[in-house]
């Protein structure tokens, strides 16, 4: 016989898990935003999973090229490298805020959400960096702001490094004898946020 009240709780955990995707992605980009505006970028733009400014393609690809001169008639060089710390920033912050506030029973799920669905990033950056494809990432850009392409790597691997750190302190701060069943529940639900988010909400509402 199913236990309606323990499936009622579980489901709960999991939409709660779920619900706080869009926060973690909006603050990441939300960084971006205010380093953009703040730097007096043009036209600066946030989206459901993504920032943008006008001539951003170009601004960046002659950035890569070494032509500074040429970006900065489209906006701050170093501006816009510190928007994409920012960003970064604040998914460091969010994880290790998350994984500080998971002991605390009334907070644990949503903490736990929180570094799960802010760590989710660093995968695919690693895979990039792995593949030698990771000059669109936000590391590049700040390393390609500061015309100091050795930092790429090092910041990557810090990203990695605290994303795995954060994970491990969710797990071990987890209550034992519950841990596997919220586990299961907070990625299930991060999971499920995440294709919700940025398959159909996110675009409906920020495109």
């Amino acid at each position: 016989m199913i236990d309606r009240a323990a499936a009622t709780h579980r489901l709960r955990r999991i939409a709660l898990a779920a619900l706080c995707v869009p926060p973690a992605v909006l603050l990441h980009e939300f960084g971006h935003w205010v380093g953009n505006t703040l730097a007096g970028i043009p036209e600066p733009t946030l989206h459901y999973a993504s920032t943008g400014f006008r001539n951003q393609p170009a601004f960046w690809s002659a950035v890569r090229a070494g032509d500074m001169a040429l970006a900065e008639t489209m906006g701050s060089v170093s501006g816009a490298g510190v928007a994409a710390f920012l960003g970064i920033a604040i998914s460091w912050g969010l994880m290790i805020a998350g994984a500080w506030l998971v002991r605390r029973p009334p907070l644990r799920i949503v903490a736990s959400a929180v570094v799960f669905a802010s760590a989710v990033r660093f995968v695919p950056v690693g895979i990039f960096l792995i593949r030698g494809t990771a000059e669109h990432t936000d590391e590049a850009h700040v390393a390609q702001a500061l015309a100091a392409p050795l930092l790429l790597t090092p910041l990557i691997l810090l990203g990695i490094v605290l994303a795995a750190i954060s994970i491990i302190a969710v797990v071990r701060r987890l209550p034992v004898d519950e841990r596997p069943g919220l586990l299961l529940d907070v990625v299930g639900g991060v999971v499920a946020g995440t294709v919700v988010w940025m398959g159909f909400v996110g675009p409906a509402v920020l495109p």
